[in-house]
């Protein structure tokens, strides 16, 4: 079942950004990104305070996932109704790409898309961005699957137990509706400084997109070190250092959808958003949750099967392998970071490269017509 709504929710992130792309011009496109990339980290938290909310109202946590497919029908129905699909590289000043030897749109079916899937492969800022998204994303991925498990340990060992057994800390109900409302505010406020800060800076740095990447990584790593190195000492760190560490996370979300649709042609930013979708999931989100519960169920010995009843050494147990684990956050979003700086190097050739291989005729901003050269891909050359 969660596999079927995977392939509507990867169907959907592959193929909206390219749509904004096509609609909005580079100079407007990046904020109309950032509104669309907001949906990613708010909606991902509200999940967690409604899906807690209906859970505990109705005591049972199935209802949380019953009402999931009532959104899904909303937002279908707009799209069917209110969408329209623009031409591919319209925003561009372009016409649709009508070469052969690079049609993704299935003419000469297989050998079509493996050209395609060469030449994204080929493009050094492609490469490098997706490889530092993928780092990022399993920062993302881990802390959203266990950062309400920490709170609750690290509040249990600061404020310990009951004397029948339980934790005086946070419930896992509570931890959710707070790490949630969080993720929420940090999501937003992520998504909206990075884009705006890659805008602007981007007027005097091309390089700006891929260096606001790097030095969010950069510098949430050590707030989410601090986070978990000081939790059990002095409980509001979490809430310190967390806001801090996610919102600087979260810088990176527009400006890196941002770097994929000017270094790849219109004609293959679909293909491009695909590939880079499967490998931050594969990389990242998909496998770290799994990761860091079997790194902190080998520290602690095996699986603890009571979270709410438990002795104070267990619980000290718990949490301590827990944090060891998680102490593989900060060191990738170092390795997302360095990543992201690489591509930096590369980001201006790759998009004037791209250029170069758009159809012959593009619009300059006076109106009058510039031809810029097509690269045939198949034999290497530049022809004009």
């Amino acid at each position: 079942m969660r596999s079927l709504v995977g392939i509507g929710e990867a169907s959907y992130g592959t193929i909206a950004p390219t749509i904004i792309a096509d609609m909005f011009p580079k100079k407007t496109r990046l904020r109309m990104l950032s509104i669309f990339y907001l949906a990613t980290p708010s909606g991902g938290a509200l999940g967690y305070m409604i899906g807690s909310t209906i859970a505990r109202s109705l005591n049972c946590w199935k209802w949380a996932l019953r009402v999931t497919p009532g959104f899904g029908v909303i937002c279908a129905l707009l799209s069917i109704f209110l969408i329209e699909d623009p031409t591919r590289g319209e925003s561009d000043a372009n016409e649709a790409f009508k070469d052969e030897t690079t049609n993704v749109r299935g003419e000469i079916g297989i050998r079509a898309l493996i050209n395609d899937i060469r030449h994204i492969f080929r493009c050094k800022s492609f490469l490098w961005s997706t490889l530092g998204f993928s780092a990022m994303t399993f920062v993302i991925g881990a802390l959203a699957q266990w950062g309400p498990a920490y709170i609750v340990w690290a509040s249990g060992v600061v404020k310990g137990v009951s004397a029948n057994g339980k934790s005086l800390g946070y419930t896992q109900e509570e931890a959710s509706l707070g790490f949630g409302g969080l993720a929420v505010a940090t999501g937003i406020t992520g998504v909206i400084v990075g884009s705006e800060w890659a805008k602007r800076w981007g007027k005097t740095n091309p390089q700006a997109d891929a260096l606001v990447c790097a030095i969010g990584g950069l510098t949430c790593a050590p707030f989410v070190f601090f986070l978990l190195v000081f939790a059990d000492i002095y409980l509001p760190a979490i809430w310190i250092f967390g806001v801090i560490g996610e919102t600087l996370l979260m810088l990176l979300w527009a400006p890196v959808s941002a770097i994929l649709l000017y270094v790849i042609v219109p004609e293959k930013r679909a293909l491009a958003e695909a590939i880079q979708i499967l490998f931050i999931h594969l990389l990242g989100d998909a496998f770290s949750p799994f990761i860091i519960g079997k790194m902190a169920d080998t520290l602690r010995g095996g699986r603890v099967p009571n979270r709410e009843l438990t002795t104070t050494g267990q619980m000290r147990k718990e949490y301590t392998a827990l944090q060891y684990s998680l102490y593989m956050c900060p060191f990738l979003a170092v390795v997302g970071a360095a990543c992201f700086f690489v591509c930096s190097f590369y980001l201006q050739k790759d998009g004037e490269a791209a250029i170069r291989q758009r159809p012959v005729q593009v619009l300059t901003e006076s109106g009058s017509a510039d031809t810029s050269p097509l690269v045939r891909e198949n034999e290497g050359e530049i022809s004009t």
